[in-house]
């Protein structure tokens, strides 16, 4: 395991779904599973695919109850749900369409998401940029916190909670001059998770938004960009 290099061996470029077969078995190569363990994460083990995308479930055991996460974290519910003849759940499942992120536990099992990123992008100066403010500050703003960047050869991996696949972060994106470039449903998260192959509403969630104890946050800047302060972002 030790001296364990990583090497893109992939297209990978911006706003392209790009080849997600050689993705996925880049994620579950076991050269890649040992080199997130040496930094400290498990990934997700690689469960089922199907015509949109693959699934993938915690490696780790965890609690199958409910787990109020403490910020940035998310809280989540790992209770396990019925079968059904339309539905095989299973807990705390996460599905990914075009493997460019994956899942994953750290050393204190908490539930985090990476995404691969080309180093120098725009998208890599914004997630620096973020990883760099204050929880407080990101929290307040309803932007998803950076928890740690790993760099390889051209690209790193990007850290974050992981949370559900709203708008006050737009506001401080724009006072940064950060142009988003792609806000919709599937960009804003929600801080809590359970079986998400499925996306059901069930009742933790309802209570927790009925309590107003629910958290938004904007993330994924594959498609922004970051202009000079000095520039009217609205010439772009």
């Amino acid at each position: 395991m030790k001296g364990t290099i990583l090497k893109i061996d992939f297209d990978y470029e911006r706003g392209e779904k790009g080849d997600v077969d050689k993705r996925i078995a880049f994620w579950s190569s076991q050269n890649t599973i040992e080199w997130f363990e040496m930094h400290g994460y498990t990934l997700y083990t690689l469960g089922d695919k199907d015509s949109s995308g693959w699934t993938t479930v915690p490696t780790l055991t965890f609690a199958e109850a409910v787990c109020e996460g403490e910020y940035p974290y998310a809280t989540y519910d790992g209770t396990p749900a019925p079968v059904t003849e339309f539905t095989d759940t299973v807990p705390l499942r996460a599905y990914e369409a075009n493997g460019k992120v994956v899942f994953a536990q750290d050393d204190q099992n908490r539930h985090v998401a990476i995404k691969l990123v080309r180093l120098g992008s725009d998208e890599h100066r914004i997630l620096q940029f973020l990883r760099d403010q204050p929880l407080d500050t990101l929290k307040e703003n309803c932007v998803l916190p950076v928890l740690d960047i790993l760099p390889i050869d051209g690209f790193c991996f990007v850290v974050m909670p992981r949370c559900l696949s709203q708008l006050a972060g737009l506001a401080f994106l724009h006072r940064h001059n950060i142009i988003h470039g792609d806000i919709n449903g599937s960009n804003s998260l929600e801080d809590d998770f359970r079986e998400s192959y499925f996306s059901l509403d069930y009742g933790l969630r309802t209570t927790r938004r009925y309590e107003g104890r629910t958290r938004y946050a904007i993330f994924d800047f594959d498609l922004s960009r970051q202009v000079p302060q000095e520039v009217n972002r609205r010439d772009y």
